[in-house]
């Protein structure tokens, strides 16, 4: 199923934990497929860490942003008006502009999961795997094997583009 393409009803927002420090969570927590499962264990990752600490002064505000952009800006929204000094999230690319638009003037900074290093900026910052430093390691052993010519099989996504671009820059750079 394509990005944003809900798998169920929106979840209710849920807040974790009752501290003072309130840090918005964003995530596609009723997006189909593997977007769904990733934010489900994103989710249970963060209330896990949570309960690892003897009563931390955080209440994590869980929003469900479907896995589109405009869920992504209600879910900010909501955050926002609720106190949230951080916005941990969205997952996807196509949502972090319409999240950064509402943090931006505020100040509050978003520390993104994307993948894609074109989305951050200005009080955006990505915590993820950018494919470039693999895609980089991937090239750089290649050609010190003795590699010459190169080929990549990418998916037809966005994550595809971002792979393919890091791909043609790399390997332009040992021809």
């Amino acid at each position: 199923n394509p990005e944003g393409v809900p798998a169920g009803p929106q979840q209710q927002p849920q807040a974790v934990g009752t501290g003072q420090v309130k840090i918005g969570l964003i995530l596609p927590l009723s997006a189909a497929g593997n977007a769904g499962l990733a934010a489900q264990s994103m989710r249970n990752a963060a209330e896990m860490a949570l309960a690892e600490f003897q009563n931390p002064n955080i209440q994590l505000l869980i929003k469900d942003d479907g896995g589109s952009p405009q869920g992504a800006a209600q879910g900010a929204q909501q955050a926002l008006s609720e106190g949230a000094e951080i916005i941990l999230g969205p997952l996807f690319a196509g949502s972090v502009p319409s999240v950064a638009q509402l943090t931006r003037p505020r100040g509050t900074s978003v520390i993104a999961f994307s993948t894609d290093s074109s989305v951050a900026g200005r009080g955006v910052y990505l915590l993820s795997f950018l494919p470039e430093s693999d895609i980089n390691r991937i090239v750089d052993y290649s050609a010190g094997i003795g590699k010459r010519s190169f080929a990549a099989m990418v998916p037809d996504n966005a994550y595809g583009n971002v792979v393919e671009a890091a791909f043609k820059q790399a390997a332009g750079r040992k021809n």
